[in-house]
């Protein structure tokens, strides 16, 4: 039998107020035969006993397990831990907080894997204000997204996707995958595992489930948010590029450079132009 165990990583958002908890819970017996629930709550504040009490006994019917430390671990971190808890035969769903998933996307990917059962990646379409957001392509450092949908098979090489939603098996996660880079700590997680993969892998299927999320870095209202979240998704391309050849890099560098100057002259700031991270 599929053994599912999905990943749910929470930021600074109640268990109970996360959409993609919410959308488990309704699946919860269908899914429960086959599926478990790995909760990572990264939130800055911790939950009381009763919250917990009200998110056990909300999840009554599915197996569980809940970890919080208050640090907000980098994604990477995170990844990497959860990987070493897998099995061989599970396959690991990683998704985030805000996503509104029907069971119509369980049962396909159920299928999907029994029917391809040497692929190694599975991936819904994510859909973010009316536009197909992942899969994408993907060309050395430069994406763009696909402007009609693709579903079966696909050519891993060229192709990039988010987190959430990732299908991956864990008999690659476990055994031939080299670990996510640690320096990159939440955003381009996602880019330095599928390059990583098409160096493994020459297909990746693309489901006929649609997934509705909310892409936070290109949606920021505020500021300093909006400069955080660009100085950590900058360096996570500069780390991606450089895991190429150096060429890659330089022109990566450069594109940035444009990039990051043409914000800062929106914005009226030079603040884009600075190399700060997300602390």
């Amino acid at each position: 039998m599929i053994k599912l165990k999905l990943l749910v990583v929470l930021y600074n958002r109640l268990p109970m107020d996360s959409e993609t908890i919410q959308s488990i819970i309704t699946a919860k017996n269908d899914i429960s035969k086959f599926s478990e629930l790995i909760i990572w709550d990264n939130s800055e504040r911790m939950l009381s006993n009763i919250e917990l009490e009200d998110l056990s006994t909300s999840l009554i019917g599915i197996k569980y397990e809940y970890y919080a430390d208050g640090k907000n671990t980098y994604l990477s971190v995170i990844y990497n831990r959860i990987i070493k808890k897998i099995q061989n035969d599970d396959y690991l769903i990683i998704l985030d907080h805000d996503s509104n998933i029907e069971i119509s996307f369980f049962n396909e990917l159920v299928v999907a894997i029994n029917e391809n059962p040497n692929v190694n990646l599975f991936l819904p379409i994510i859909i973010s204000h009316n536009t197909i957001v992942s899969p994408a392509n993907m060309c050395y450092f430069y994406g763009s997204n696909w402007k009609e949908s693709k579903f079966g098979l696909i050519k891993s090489k060229g192709t990039t996707a988010i987190n959430s939603g990732m299908t991956i098996s864990g008999n690659y996660l476990k055994n031939k995958f080299e670990g996510y880079n640690e320096d990159i700590r939440f955003y381009g997680t996602d880019n330095d595992f599928m390059y990583k993969y098409a160096k493994d892998n020459k297909y990746i299927y693309i489901l006929n489930s649609k997934i509705n999320h909310t892409l936070n870095y290109q949606h920021d209202n505020n500021l300093e948010d909006k400069i955080r979240r660009f100085a950590d998704v900058k360096f996570g391309f500069y780390m991606n590029a450089k895991s190429q050849n150096y060429f890659v890099y330089f022109l990566a560098k450069i594109y940035f450079f444009l990039y990051s100057l043409k914000l800062s002259i929106s914005h009226k700031t030079i603040r884009f132009l600075l190399n700060s991270r997300l602390r």
